[in-house]
């Protein structure tokens, strides 16, 4: 699994970026490799993530972004 493949799939286990929010980042940065940074940014920007929150996924976090149930 890429760095990218695995940044999209935590971003899907943490459920902070809704799956069109999502598709629309992936269109606006074209093909990138094996790099997730860019998608990050795009997300950023769009206002899906905070810069806060793309940190902790490109760190692989994938929990404790909600408070309760």
């Amino acid at each position: 699994m890429t760095r990218f493949d695995e940044f999209t799939a935590n971003l899907a286990r943490s459920g902070l970026v809704p799956q069109a929010d999502l598709t629309r980042a992936r269109q606006a940065v074209g093909p990138v490799g094996d790099d997730p940074v860019p998608l990050a940014k795009a997300l950023i920007e769009q206002g899906s993530l905070t810069t806060y929150q793309a940190r902790k996924v490109l760190a692989g976090m994938t929990k404790g972004f909600f408070l309760g149930g």
